[in-house]
């Protein structure tokens, strides 16, 4: 499962995707404000 449909699932969620990493960690904070 790519990050492109992660996003347009969450999206159609009224969501919202951040995504952060370097070269140590990677973060994927999915917020949802509408559930």
């Amino acid at each position: 499962m790519g990050l492109q449909s992660v996003r347009s699932i969450v999206e159609s969620y009224n969501g919202n995707l951040d995504i952060n990493y370097d070269e140590e960690r990677f973060s994927l904070v999915v917020l949802i404000s509408d559930i």
